[in-house]
């Protein structure tokens, strides 16, 4: 029989404020992979070393990891980059960035996008409703991977780590900048000139030149 999780020593669902815990767990491998026992507020927390999801205890943490699957292939290659992609739609949506083609328009902002996801995570930000909340520091997020990668500023975790140098990352995104370091790649043109940009924030800020260029 399994034995009775205290409420003292439950998963990070609620608060991790309590200034004492009994540290009577040590570090260990689960199913293959590193578990990290860290300090948060004099709290000893287990972080999942895939996605930093913190626990309270190797129990919980052991409930966790099988929501892990095996990374799929990627068979589908992108003719601009040669990228490769995992899925036909993950393929469509990647070339867009190429072509410029944003389908998914927002009727409240006018913002539009290249995939649907994008869309949809774009959309929740309108409702004001931010239910992902930090439970180390209390700070709330619209969307779950923001707050999975908030969570490494309080772990010291960095799970997105580079094949090539093996330089790792809060966050899914700076790793896909980053990767474009090693590839080349540059998939943001610009439409008025031949310039191209390895993420979206810095062809904007371009974009913005070319703004003040026509009010002069």
């Amino acid at each position: 029989m399994r034995p009775r999780r205290s409420r003292r020593c439950n998963a990070l669902k609620r608060q991790v404020q309590r200034q004492t815990h009994p540290q009577t767990h040590g570090p260990s491998l689960t199913n293959g992979v590193n578990v990290t026992q860290t300090q948060v507020k004099n709290e000893t927390v287990y972080a999942c070393n895939i996605c930093s999801k913190l626990y309270t205890n190797k129990s919980a943490l052991d409930d966790h990891m099988p929501t892990h699957k095996k990374k799929k292939r990627k068979h589908y290659q992108c003719h601009f980059c040669s990228k490769l992609c995992s899925s036909t739609t993950g393929l469509r949506d990647h070339i867009r960035i190429h072509t410029g083609e944003q389908p998914f328009l927002c009727e409240i902002c006018s913002k539009s996008f290249t995939a649907k996801k994008q869309f949809g995570e774009h959309m929740v930000t309108h409702t004001g409703v931010k239910n992902h909340t930090c439970h180390v520091c209390s700070k709330s997020f619209y969307l779950k991977k923001a707050l999975v990668a908030h969570v490494g500023i309080h772990t010291g975790q960095k799970p997105f780590e580079c094949e090539v140098c093996e330089k790792r990352f809060y966050q899914k995104g700076n790793l896909a900048r980053h990767m474009c370091t090693h590839t080349g790649e540059k998939p943001y043109s610009c439409e008025l000139c031949p310039k191209a940009f390895t993420d979206k924030t810095r062809l904007k800020a371009h974009m913005l030149r070319h703004t003040s260029e026509t009010t002069l």
